[in-house]
């Protein structure tokens, strides 16, 4: 499937993409790598996007990396010009620190105040052999400490 998220005049909200995995780690003493693929396109050139994990112990490695009104993030992607379709790729290893399952989501967010970003699709998405039908993917690997 795919997604559209509109922004409606605030730059840098934060929303779900619906990709998500659980996992259960055998000790509190192990970590989660996480991997993550995301085709992420912009109808409007001269544009970026911020993707980030969260769950776990995500959030601790954001915290604090703003530098003045930066939006702080895992990834970023530039889109120089219209309708491009850019492969976000990105990596975590997280420290849970428990042995109850684990929920991760990575989030999107819009460099912009206007326009939309698109998930696993293009801007003029229509039903022709030339428009890509894209899927992301979340991975999350238990690495035993």
């Amino acid at each position: 499937s795919f997604v559209t998220l509109t922004n409606s005049g605030t730059s840098a909200v934060f929303a779900d993409i619906f990709l998500e995995v659980d996992i259960t780690p055998t000790s509190a003493s192990n970590k989660i790598l996480l991997l993550a693929s995301i085709p992420v396109s912009s109808g409007t050139a001269d544009r970026m996007a911020f993707l980030k994990f969260i769950g776990g112990d995500t959030a601790s490695s954001l915290s604090g990396r703003a530098i003045g009104s930066r939006t702080p993030c895992h990834q970023s992607v530039y889109f120089p010009g219209s309708n491009e379709q850019m492969a976000v790729t990105m990596n975590f290893l997280d420290s849970p620190a428990t042995t109850d399952s684990v929920n991760y989501k990575v989030q999107a967010a819009p460099s912009f105040t206007n326009g939309n970003l698109f998930i696993n699709k293009i801007n003029f998405d229509s039903d022709n052999a030339y428009i890509p039908s894209a899927t992301s993917t979340i991975t999350a690997i238990e690495v035993v400490a």
